[in-house]
């Protein structure tokens, strides 16, 4: 995904995540040049890329963990979560695993999972796992996942693959969060 920065005189600059998004954003202000961030899947009308001082390239190379905003339901989570969190299959963005875990903690949502089926009772064909999400409130929400080699799956990860999306299922009806998992998509 790429982000762009625009100065009001129309010229812009391209970047690869958010967080350098921010910062080359933070430098040129500083310079007194008033610009906006546009985020991926956003068109914008043209102009020239603006030059990167040294201090933003200094500033780019920083390896920090970006803030995480807080969550708004009505925001597609691919503005708020930093880009390591987000895959592309596809074309699609799509949210990881890791993704799922940083959400659920957002959302002060907790999971636990357990087996419904394990790939050793199918003799490594099948596996399939229920996850229950349980959020600030109090409130239960389901969500079963399930991995076969029919369908692709490696027969050495089918249970960690169904207890996965499972995960995410529940992770997803809990939050309210609605983005295909990357694993649904492949």
């Amino acid at each position: 995904m790429t982000w762009t920065i625009k100065a009001e005189n129309g010229e812009k600059r391209i970047v690869e995540s958010r967080a350098e998004a921010k910062s080359v954003k933070a430098d040129m202000e500083k310079l007194g040049i008033n610009c906006e961030i546009i985020p991926p899947n956003t068109k914008a009308d043209g102009g020239e890329a603006v030059l990167q001082s040294q201090e933003t390239q200094e500033d780019s190379m920083r390896t920090e963990e970006p803030d995480i905003e807080e969550p708004d339901i009505d925001k597609n989570p691919v503005e708020w979560l930093p880009d390591h969190l987000i895959d592309i299959v596809e074309g699609m963005p799509t949210i990881s695993r890791k993704g799922y875990c940083v959400i659920c903690q957002q959302y002060g949502v907790s999971i636990e999972s357990e087996a419904v089926v394990r790939s050793s009772d199918t003799e490594f064909e099948y596996a399939e796992f229920r996850a229950v999400a349980v959020d600030a409130d109090g409130k239960k929400f389901t969500g079963f996942g399930t991995a076969h080699i029919e369908r692709g799956d490696d027969a050495y990860l089918l249970n960690e693959l169904a207890e996965t999306r499972a995960m995410k299922r529940a992770a997803t009806w809990a939050t309210g969060v609605g983005l295909t998992a990357v694993e649904e998509m492949e």
